[in-house]
């Protein structure tokens, strides 16, 4: 995992503040400006002001977002068709921008790891397919660019080995165990990897989680939802929620994670299963005096 800088520049010409309705893929570019670092980049766009931007630059020290994922950057031509036929909207209006930079004294290896770390977050932040969404801004316009292609093929990387590096990227790295604290039973043993903690058919309220990622450094971040309390301030990786010996309801979960995309599902009371939920989303309910029962959590 890196850590994302979030810089902006200024508003104007590289800059609209115009939104992006829906992100649908990801340019793949390099800066063909051998030895400019991120924030050099940064400087030149946020003084310079041209018709043209990125979102993200990507040197070997930082991964710098100049222009906010769901603004438009200017990033591919207007004019040409094939993002249209590939993905039925031009890049400027539906796609984030992501610029390597590469030469001088810029470690390549270094800048190429967080350039494959990066565009897999953002497949997993928009649920993309890196096989389907990313593009090479080479396929877009042919006539007058070959970026990152040739960049990459420098440093004895094709196009479809840095596709295959960004899908192993995404694939889950180690796995996600949780105990759940029941109703006059006390904490169940470790369930792991969608495993159901829990009890369902006994009318037994779920009073406590802890939910912990083994053999991953990603930093994971839960809250409960209490009988009488409302949402609990939020717990880290192997930290309880919820309350023991005060005999008060688990009502709902949210949970997300900084590398992976965690998968949860409760059973409440009455209702049943819900829907998978992911990213912080809320599983369970608020405000109806239910009770969770039991809980599924998996990597995605």
């Amino acid at each position: 995992m890196y850590q994302i800088t979030r810089d902006y520049i200024r508003t104007g010409n590289s800059r609209s503040g115009q939104k992006i309705s829906k992100v649908r893929f990801i340019v793949s570019h390099d800066t063909g400006n051998p030895g400019s670092t991120a924030y050099q980049n940064w400087n030149y766009f946020n003084k310079q002001q041209p018709s043209a931007s990125a979102h993200t630059f990507i040197d070997d020290k930082y991964i710098l977002e100049i222009i906010p994922l769901n603004e438009k950057a200017w990033h591919v031509q207007y004019n040409k068709p094939t993002d249209n036929r590939l993905f039925g909207a031009d890049a400027n209006d539906a796609a984030i921008g992501v610029e390597l930079c590469w030469g001088g004294s810029i470690n390549f290896k270094e800048a190429y790891k967080r350039y494959v770390w990066y565009h897999a977050h953002l497949c997993k932040t928009f649920s993309l397919d890196p096989r389907k969404h990313i593009v090479a801004h080479k396929t877009l316009d042919p006539e007058r660019r070959t970026d990152p292609v040739d960049c990459l093929k420098r440093h004895g990387i094709t196009w479809e080995q840095f596709i295959n590096e960004v899908v192993k990227e995404m694939s889950p790295k180690g796995s996600i165990a949780y105990q759940a604290h029941l109703e006059s039973l006390g904490w169940q043993g470790k369930r792991k990897d969608g495993q159901t903690a829990g009890t369902i058919g006994q009318r037994r309220r779920l009073e406590a989680l802890t939910v912990k990622l083994e053999g991953s450094n990603a930093e994971l971040e839960m809250q409960g939802h209490v009988e009488g309390k409302g949402w609990t301030t939020p717990r880290t990786n192997g930290e309880i929620i919820g309350t023991m010996d005060e005999g008060l309801r688990l009502e709902a979960i949210k949970i997300k994670c900084s590398d992976h995309n965690v998968l949860y599902r409760v059973h409440v009371q009455s209702i049943g299963w819900t829907e998978w939920k992911k990213n912080g989303e809320i599983a369970g309910t608020t405000g109806q005096s239910k009770r969770i029962e039991a809980v599924e959590i998996k990597l995605a």
